[in-house]
């Protein structure tokens, strides 16, 4: 996973992989949810997660 993060920021800019690679940890609740079973705490994490990704952006 991180060696593609790192090809990644070699062939593109910041400002268009860091936000793709921010909704990875939306990615991995709705997995965990849908895959695993794991229903606690979901509302927080998909809170969290969408704080991330709004943070992310706006230092884009």
């Amino acid at each position: 996973m991180m060696t593609t993060k790192l090809r990644a920021y070699q062939l593109g800019t910041v400002t268009q992989i860091a936000p793709l690679c921010s909704l990875t940890v939306i990615l991995n609740a709705i997995f965990a949810f849908l895959f695993l079973k794991n229903r606690k705490h979901l509302c927080k994490k998909l809170i969290a997660g969408i704080l991330v990704v709004i943070g992310v952006f706006l230092l884009k």
